[in-house]
């Protein structure tokens, strides 16, 4: 790498630095969204000729071609981080110009969640009792247990779920308070067979 290069690749890295700032800072971005901006930002910045921030509008639509490959919704991501990148490097007087009108302006398709019948509820919980009477003394079968009912019963992400706290589940309180995305708290309801089996879970 030249000189020239790496003194780009820190200006880069650095207003990168400055946006993901301001994104935490004034729009509330969750770590898993500054993370995924960094990355898709960061991907850009070793894919274009020149560093990011000082990028063409010929550079930026050789950068789309890049991503021929990519599914139409991460295309869609990418195209509105950079948007967004660009915009904050005028807004901060980084640029006079605004070369991401060539990128790519397409909207995410949401498919429906699959979800599972009550016949395939019905078998999952009835596998679950099964092993806990095949495996009693197996904490893993109680974790096991705990885990679903709390899945199934409180409408957790599967992220919520995974780092939640067993002492947030209180005996004899029917909801607990969680932090989730751009850190907003709410009320969520923890059922009594849920807690019934965390407290079996729990040492």
């Amino acid at each position: 790498m030249s000189k020239g290069e790496a003194s780009a690749a820190l200006d880069d890295a650095a207003l990168i630095d400055s946006f993901l700032a301001m994104m935490a800072a004034e729009m509330g971005a969750a770590k898993n969204t500054l993370a995924a901006y960094r990355s898709d930002l960061c991907l850009a910045s070793q894919a274009c000729d020149t560093s990011l921030s000082a990028v063409s509008t010929v550079g930026l639509t050789q950068l789309t071609e890049t991503w021929a490959n990519l599914s139409r919704s991460s295309v869609a991501r990418k195209s509105a981080v950079i948007r967004r990148y660009f915009g904050f490097l005028v807004d901060e007087g980084h640029r006079s110009d605004d070369p991401s009108h060539v990128l790519p302006k397409l909207t995410r398709t949401h498919r429906l969640p699959k979800v599972l019948s009550h016949d395939d509820l019905e078998r999952l919980f009835a596998e679950v009792q099964l092993r806990l009477a095949q495996m009693p003394r197996q904490k893993n079968a109680f974790r096991l247990a705990a885990l679903l009912e709390l899945l199934y019963g409180s409408g957790l992400r599967a992220t919520e779920l995974v780092s939640l706290d067993v002492r947030a589940i209180a005996p004899h309180q029917p909801f607990i308070i969680l932090t989730g995305k751009g850190e907003k708290d709410r009320l969520v309801p923890v059922s009594d067979r849920a807690r019934a089996a965390v407290r079996c879970d729990t040492p």
